[in-house]
């Protein structure tokens, strides 16, 4: 249930000397404050943040939210779940929102034809310190910094909106399942790309992404940030986020892309060596090297992929489970954020027959599915059924449906029939049939899930086993 147009949500860790700043800029909007919510989300905190936000408890519109499970990615999942607003937008706990930010934001969702999936703006600097003239210009990206110029424009992937200043229409981000908790902030690990894969989703099944000048955050830049020691780490880290946003997982693909990254370091190499002498290139230098550290990252990641590579079973393909059940009782409510692997102590999801599934949901949460992950092979044509009987469910919730995923990507565009709720009690099959990617081998993961609307959701479900089959 909506009862407000936007909500913003800050997402902030043992910053409680900087959190008031962004919360101040949020309480002195031109909006209304009928019209929004502010929602802190305290990401595990050990220092003041929570004294810092009891100070607000007067203040309406304004709630905070402990999450004990440290990261960015888990702490804004929260935040959107919470969300009262139509749309939500993101605000950093060391960024200070200008005044009009939120009447601006609301106004070009409601204003741009056709209606933006994410609208965002400029992201400008709060020097703590001047800026070093070897810091390199095309780096600044890194500081958190965004400026794509005076006009209002729609954004074309690689292209995309700052976790600074970013704004959703809230039901079109939970539909593409918020933000994925492998990537993005956690504790002193300097991971990203958890906004870079929404976009990138975004641009697959063509929302629009809007950039609008005028919707303006300035960003702290503090002195940590303007050193190479901090520099390197953090294109060190952007290396290991590449390859972790990375859809291909094949043994073979993984070494040919460390090859590729060691091919990059020779010339980076290469290339240092013959700047040595070079009168004022210190900014060039730090550039090249700090790319060092990017494929440094890229291959230990590679490695870690490579270690982890699972084995699959090209028997899978083709077989009929057994009609057996595992009980699964989920005591704390559907889990929250996105796709969800239920297993049991003897037997993996789907791998032995048919599942039932029972628990009761709770305000605000989003979905779970049951899954199991196939090696397919390039350019074949594949079909997938499962089948589905649901003895009880209560009511005002959504349809059934079996999404396919491509090493973590969202096949936007292949889904299956729809289970049929007015049919409880009856087993119902629902089936799906997609082309796999030409000259690579890919694994897909057929789950089968459901997403609730309701306040509260309780249901008892059976899911038979999935069978993936090749059609000549």
């Amino acid at each position: 249930m909506t009862d407000k147009e936007i909500s913003t949500i800050i997402c902030t860790h043992n910053r409680d000397n900087l959190l008031s700043r962004a919360i101040e800029s949020l309480i002195h909007q031109t909006m209304d404050k009928s019209r929004y919510e502010i929602i802190v989300v305290d990401n595990a905190s050990t220092d003041r943040t929570r004294q810092v936000c009891e100070s607000y408890a007067g203040i309406d519109n304004f709630r905070y939210i402990y999450e004990g499970k440290a990261g960015l990615s888990i702490a804004r999942n929260l935040g959107l779940a919470e969300a009262k607003g139509r749309y939500v937008a993101f605000l950093d706990d060391d960024a200070v929102a200008s005044g009009e930010w939120l009447e601006r934001i609301v106004n070009t969702f409601e204003t741009a034809i056709p209606e933006p999936a994410s609208v965002g703006g400029n992201i400008l600097p709060i020097w703590e310190v001047p800026i070093p003239e070897w810091f390199p210009d095309n780096r600044k990206s890194f500081l958190g910094l965004l400026d794509y110029g005076e006009k209002t424009i729609t954004l074309k992937y690689p292209r995309v909106l700052f976790g600074t200043n970013m704004a959703f229409l809230k039901d079109t981000l939970l539909g593409a399942g918020g933000f994925r908790t492998d990537l993005g902030r956690e504790k002193k690990y300097l991971l990203s790309g958890e906004e870079v894969d929404v976009f990138r989703t975004f641009q697959e099944i063509k929302l629009p992404v809007l950039y609008h000048p005028d919707i303006t955050v300035s960003h702290l830049i503090p002195k940590e940030r303007l050193t190479k020691k901090w520099l390197y780490r953090r294109l060190y880290w952007q290396g290991r986020s590449n390859v972790k946003m990375w859809s291909g997982q094949s043994w073979g693909d993984i070494l040919k892309e460390v090859g590729i990254s060691l091919q990059k370091i020779g010339r980076k190499l290469i290339k240092l060596y013959r700047m040595r002498n070079e009168p004022g290139s210190a900014a060039s230098k730090v550039s090249h090297i700090s790319s060092l550290y990017c494929e440094v990252g890229r291959i230990q990641q590679l490695l870690v992929a490579l270690k982890n590579t699972p084995i699959f079973e090209y028997e899978k393909v083709g077989r009929i489970t057994q009609e057996k059940f595992t009980f699964v009782e989920i005591k704390n409510g559907w889990h929250p954020y996105g796709m969800v692997e239920i297993s049991s102590s003897q037997e993996r999801t789907f791998g032995g027959g048919s599942v039932k599934v029972t628990g009761a949901g709770r305000p605000g949460d989003q979905s779970f599915a049951v899954s199991d992950t196939f090696e397919i092979f390039p350019g074949k044509h594949y079909r997938v059924t499962g089948s589905m009987r649901i003895d009880s469910i209560s009511e005002n919730t959504s349809y059934f449906k079996c999404n396919l995923y491509q090493r973590g990507r969202w096949l936007r565009k292949i889904e299956s029939s729809r289970y049929d709720l007015s049919r409880k009690g009856q087993w119902q099959e629902l089936t799906a049939e997609f082309v796999s990617p030409k000259g690579k081998a890919a694994a897909v993961r057929v789950a089968i899930g459901k997403r609730p609307i309701a306040k509260e959701v309780r249901a008892t479900i059976y899911v038979n086993g999935v069978k993936l089959e090749i059609i000549e």
